[in-house]
């Protein structure tokens, strides 16, 4: 029955359709009290043309094997969510929890030089640029895991299509430093240094505070709010070194971008360390001002850039290598995932992050090996 049972799937969607039909017309026939077609006319009149028939049918069952290849097809070439838990196929995904970086090596380098001469008492401004999915998220949280302990303030800029929030992303990063262990400290700068600033943090202050901040602000200008904040993240910088992460400049309002590079203009020494991450497709697509700051900080020599490089196809099979343990295994599922890897191609033109390479990689060998059993199940 196992065996008779595809046939007979594929016989009804050949014929299933025109039976329904039909039966619908039957009883719409009934219901409308009209002249309803004995059915035994209809067995008659198919018996009798049984050729007919016959011809019919094995033409409908060759147009469903068809559109059903042609649907397995297409499914195989789909994106799918990957199992996690063992599957009939019998594979298990690794964890991945740990995150693994290759081919960063020289890039990370530069960042710890950077922030030696922060320690110092050299204050830095670093723009890191690069493709979506490249490896900037991963490459700034293994740096600033290799310095832990240190003060670290992260804001992320968000894509708006109205007036944005000035100062959004420093304003996160702010509050989530005064919230951690010694923002107290943090807070009392704040109120004494740049109290315009302490004011749009209304989480920060008590509400007897607040009117008494809030007139403070007011009639504020936006040159005397980059003075008290670059002073004030002086004063916070001069016990222990400061880091600043600010990711997805592209989307950053004018302010911020004012508030960077008043901080990088400035020469007092400071152990302060801005962190700036772009797409540069992004920033030129939609001419954000972020361009124009940044290489006028560049010409006078303010800021520093990193720009990510493409993965080399070593560098991506060494992932593979780390990320699944099983060798050489790791480099043919490189070469059957991605055929433009094999030999011939010096580079990988890959804008992927290593995560990303092995989502993909493990979708497609997942897809082949759904495909090899729907296949064997419909013989």
């Amino acid at each position: 029955m196992g065996r008779l049972w595809p046939h007979m799937r594929r016989i009804w969607a050949a014929t299933g359709a025109i039976a329904v039909g039909l039966a619908v017309n039957y009883l719409f026939a009934i219901w409308g009290k009209q002249s309803v077609p004995h059915l035994h006319d209809l067995t008659d009149l198919l018996a009798s043309n049984w050729y007919w028939t016959a011809g019919a049918m094995v033409v409908l069952i060759g147009l469903s094997i068809a559109a059903e290849r042609a649907h397995r097809k297409h499914e195989s070439r789909a994106p799918r969510a990957l199992r996690t838990k063992r599957g009939r196929s019998g594979d298990v995904l690794p964890p991945s929890s740990t995150t693994t970086i290759v081919g960063r090596e020289t890039e990370l380098a530069r960042l710890n030089d950077w922030f030696a001469q922060v320690k110092a008492g050299t204050r830095r401004v670093v723009f890191l640029s690069g493709e979506p999915g490249i490896g900037k998220t991963t490459l700034m949280r293994t740096f600033l895991d290799s310095i832990a302990g240190q003060r670290i303030g992260r804001g992320q800029c968000v894509e708006q299509y109205g007036a944005g929030e000035p100062y959004m992303p420093v304003l996160e990063a702010l509050t989530r430093l005064c919230r951690e262990e010694g923002g107290n400290k943090l807070v009392e700068i704040l109120h004494r240094l740049a109290p315009a600033w302490l004011a749009q943090m209304p989480s920060l202050v008590s509400a007897e505070d607040r009117p008494r901040l809030q007139g403070q602000a007011q009639g504020t200008t936006q040159q005397r709010m980059l003075r008290e904040m670059a002073e004030a993240l002086e004063v916070v910088a001069a016990e222990t070194p400061l880091v600043l992460l600010l990711e997805d400049l592209h989307w950053s309002d004018p302010s911020t971008l004012d508030l960077i590079a008043a901080i990088a203009r400035r020469t007092e020494p400071a152990r302060l360390l801005i962190l700036g991450t772009y797409r540069p497709v992004e920033m030129l697509a939609n001419d954000h001002p972020l361009r124009a700051t940044k290489e006028e900080l560049e010409l006078h020599q303010h800021c520093m850039e990193l720009r990510l490089p493409l993965l080399s196809e070593a560098d991506v099979a060494a992932y593979l290598e780390q990320r699944f343990a099983k060798g050489k295994e790791s480099r043919s599922l490189l070469l059957r995932s991605h055929p433009r890897s094999t030999p011939a191609a010096r580079a990988i033109p890959f804008s992927w992050s290593t995560s990303s390479i092995t989502s993909s990689s493990m979708a497609r060998c997942s897809m082949r090996a759904r495909s090899k059993r729907r296949a064997a199940s419909s013989k």
